[in-house]
């Protein structure tokens, strides 16, 4: 009966359009630049569509509430939510001072599952420099980055 009650259920969310991704590991590999305008990738970078390194991986956590938690790294983690299959996740900020001078990344995430298993998407970055050394690391203005990825799901 409990399993009935189980099939029931889920027939239930997925004919109501509740799409949820694998919880676990996944793997995700950088495609493309899709525009750079701080000149971090030229067009003889190796690591842009290289696919003979390992990918990285990164915890896709699905939550109660529908939402689900990304973490590509030990030290970061950000809540993504789901609108049916596509994505959007909290902006990730990260800075880093030197003397006078901070660095401030800030991180966007946004993305599309075409299954439970698959997603792609890009990663949007903004980079800011706020002091005396902003000029000579030819970074007096700010810059944005934006790269697609491919994700999918490992175990």
């Amino acid at each position: 009966m409990r399993s009935l009650v189980a099939l029931s259920a889920l027939l239930t969310l997925t004919a109501c359009g509740g799409f949820s991704p694998m919880s676990g590991s996944w793997s995700v590999e950088q495609n493309d630049v899709i525009s750079d305008s701080c000149g971090r990738y030229d067009e003889e970078d190796e690591d842009i569509g290289d696919t003979s390194s390992d990918p990285d991986l990164f915890t896709l956590t699905v939550q109660e509430d529908g939402s689900f938690l990304l973490i590509p790294d030990e030290n970061t983690d950000t809540t993504c939510t789901l609108d049916g299959h596509s994505f959007t996740c909290a902006d990730i900020v990260s800075s880093e001072s030197m003397e006078d001078t901070t660095f401030s990344v800030t991180v966007g995430l946004a993305g599309v599952f075409s299954d439970e298993e698959h997603l792609t998407g890009t990663v949007s970055q903004l980079v800011h420099c706020e002091g005396s050394y902003c000029e000579m690391a030819d970074m007096a203005e700010d810059c944005t980055v934006e790269l697609s990825f491919t994700g999918t799901f490992v175990e």
